[in-house]
C-alpha cells in the first residue's frame, strides 16, 4: 500500500477550538484561512518533509500522489486535511482514500486527541507529539493582540517567518513531528488489530464523512422566532414563579 502521510498547520481569524469554535468545514472554508505549511512524507520515504507556501508552489512529488488514485492518504482526524486541500488547494479527495489513525484510537475507547494518544500508547519522546505545540499554534494559528498602554494603541496582527523567525523554525519542527506521531500510532494500532478497523466501523465512518459533508439544511428565520418565542416563554415562567412564591 502506498501511503501518503499529511498535516497542515494554518491561520484563520476564525475560532477552530473553544466555546465559539466555527467547527471544520466553516474553519477551512472561511475566507481568512491561509495554509501555513504542511509536513508530509512520500510513500517509501524515510523522513518527514516541509513544505511552506511562501518560500514556493507544492513540490510535484506530492502534486503526483493527491492525483494517483492508488495513492492512500493519511492523517490523524483527517477531515481537517480532507476539508483544507478541498477549500485552499482545490484539490477534492473522497473519505474513501483515506485511513485515520484517530477512527482506530476511538475503536479502541481511546480519546480522538493525537497527544492524548501518544501518551497512552507510551510513544518515547522522538515519536511522540511535541508538547509545545499549543504555544506555537496560539501565536501562528491565531490573530495576535497588542496590548493597549500610554505609548501606543492596541492593535491586532499576525506573527511569522519574518517577526519570530526561531519560533517559525520550531513550529515547522513541530508540524513534522505530528506525521512522525502519526505514523508511529499507525504502526502500534496495525499491531493492536484497530488499523483498519472493522469493514462495518469503516463503513459507518464513510457514511458519517458524507452526512458531514452534506449537511443537514436548516431554516434559519424558524430557528430565531423559536428560539424567541422559548426566551419569551422562559421569562413569562420565571416571572410567574417569582408572583406566585414572592
Amino acid at each position: 500500500m502506498k501511503i501518503l502521510r499529511v498535516d497542515f498547520e494554518t491561520y484563520s481569524e476564525a475560532p477552530l477550538s473553544g466555546a465559539d469554535s466555527v467547527g471544520v468545514w466553516n474553519y477551512a472554508n472561511h475566507p481568512s484561512t491561509q495554509i501555513l505549511m504542511m509536513a508530509y512524507k512520500l510513500p517509501g520515504a524515510k523522513i518527514v518533509e516541509l513544505w511552506q507556501p511562501h518560500l514556493g508552489l507544492m513540490p510535484d512529488s506530492v502534486l503526483t500522489c493527491l492525483k494517483d488514485e492508488n495513492v492512500i492518504l493519511s492523517a490523524f482526524n483527517s477531515a481537517f486535511e480532507r476539508y483544507i486541500l478541498q477549500f485552499k488547494l482545490n484539490t477534492e479527495i473522497p473519505a474513501s482514500r483515506f485511513i485515520d489513525p484517530q477512527i482506530s484510537a476511538r475503536y479502541l475507547s481511546m480519546p480522538g486527541d493525537l497527544d492524548e494518544v501518544s501518551g497512552i500508547l507510551r510513544l518515547p519522546l522522538h515519536l511522540a507529539k511535541d508538547k509545545r505545540g499549543d504555544q506555537l499554534i496560539k501565536l501562528f494559528c491565531e490573530p495576535q493582540i497588542l496590548k493597549k498602554t500610554k505609548s501606543r494603541e492596541g492593535r491586532i496582527y499576525r506573527a511569522d517567518w519574518t517577526t519570530h523567525p526561531e519560533e517559525w523554525e520550531a513550529f515547522g519542527n513541530y508540524c513534522r513531528q505530528d506525521v512522525v506521531a502519526e505514523e508511529e500510532v499507525s504502526r502500534r494500532m496495525e499491531i493492536l488489530g484497530a488499523l483498519p478497523p472493522p469493514p462495518f466501523e469503516r463503513r459507518l465512518w464513510e457514511l458519517d464523512q458524507k452526512i458531514n459533508d452534506k449537511g443537514i439544511p436548516v431554516d434559519i428565520q424558524f430557528v430565531k422566532s423559536a428560539y424567541k418565542l422559548a426566551t419569551r416563554a422562559k421569562q413569562e415562567a420565571k416571572d410567574a414563579q417569582n408572583a406566585n412564591t414572592g
